[in-house]
């Protein structure tokens, strides 16, 4: 068994970029440590990881540098490894690095075709960089008016007329609820439309009865006019499970699986910035999370 302990950080370092990248591309050949022949220089030249690959009848390779450096990675680096990739001839290169690189490496990487790159595993901490995501929450809520069709006494119209929520409803079933919990049952079971904006919605109960002063119940057909509104918040995301790689030139990020960190509401409600459409969000977001906002049984339900 490999004592992990004495391995040197660059070796683990190395492993892992392979272990990656056999994770992201499991139909390829991916080598640690391999040798390729180089065209120019015909010697054997020492490549951190190869990815090897066919596309069709056309085969790809790509190499990967790996740099366990305490400094960010400079122009002299990227233009040693240029050289590297154009002697072995192949289709990519990409630089794998621990402690980043600066601006004259990214200016030159991008204007050559190289990647750099950093490793994200979630789980080791030792050798991961921070990341979070710009994500939107939108809280969705509704607001509601009911509309009655049938005939009843002139009592309970003026009930109706008077507050929507001391309005009791009879259902097929004989149970009693108020015209509140009648709508929040379906609302809060996702019977109702949540996109914002403005809906009809019938309750899932045709069979609705409304009870007079004198105790008769009289049939009614109820139409709730919902108008849901929506509130957004713009915040970053961090990762609790993801292992892949973060490209710095692209300001991309390449995972096989990630699940998020746990999202506090009220976190989200007090800490968050409040946005007022989504393209008001500071930067592009990796995902909008829509959330319904549940109601109690009690309570006032404002009416338009």
């Amino acid at each position: 068994m490999e004592n992990i302990e004495a391995t040197p950080n660059w070796q683990l370092f190395e492993k892992i970029v392979t272990q990656i990248h056999k994770t992201l591309s499991p139909k390829a050949t991916v080598t640690h440590n391999d040798k390729i022949l180089g065209q120019d220089s015909q010697q054997q030249r020492q490549i951190d990881v190869s990815i090897r690959q066919h596309t069709g009848p056309y085969p790809i390779l790509i190499i990967i540098q790996c740099r366990y450096y305490r400094n960010k990675i400079d122009l002299n680096d990227v233009e040693q490894f240029l050289g590297v990739v154009n002697d072995v001839r192949a289709n990519a290169g990409v630089i794998v690095s621990n402690a980043g690189f600066t601006d004259g490496a990214i200016a030159l990487a991008k204007n050559r075709s190289i990647q750099l790159c950093s490793v994200f595993d979630a789980e080791n901490k030792d050798w991961s960089i921070w990341i979070k995501l710009p994500v939107i929450c939108d809280f969705r809520a509704p607001i509601m008016r009911a509309r009655f069709k049938g005939k009843t006494t002139r009592d309970v119209i003026d009930k109706l007329k008077s507050n929507l929520n001391d309005v009791e409803i009879v259902r097929s079933n004989g149970q009693t609820v108020t015209l509140r919990q009648l709508f929040l049952e379906d609302w809060n079971s996702g019977k109702v439309k949540a996109e914002t904006g403005e809906h009809e919605h019938k309750p899932s109960d045709a069979g609705l009865r409304i009870r007079s002063a004198d105790s008769r119940l009289w049939s009614m057909d109820v139409t709730f006019d919902v108008e849901v509104r929506s509130r957004l918040f713009f915040g970053y995301v961090g990762l609790e499970k993801s292992a892949g790689i973060v490209n710095v030139t692209e300001h991309s990020y390449t995972t096989k699986e990630m699940i998020l960190e746990w999202i506090d509401v009220v976190a989200v409600e007090n800490e968050w910035q409040r946005i007022p459409t989504l393209e008001a969000a500071p930067q592009k977001p990796f995902m909008v999370l829509v959330a319904l906002d549940s109601f109690p049984e009690k309570g006032e339900l404002v009416p338009c």
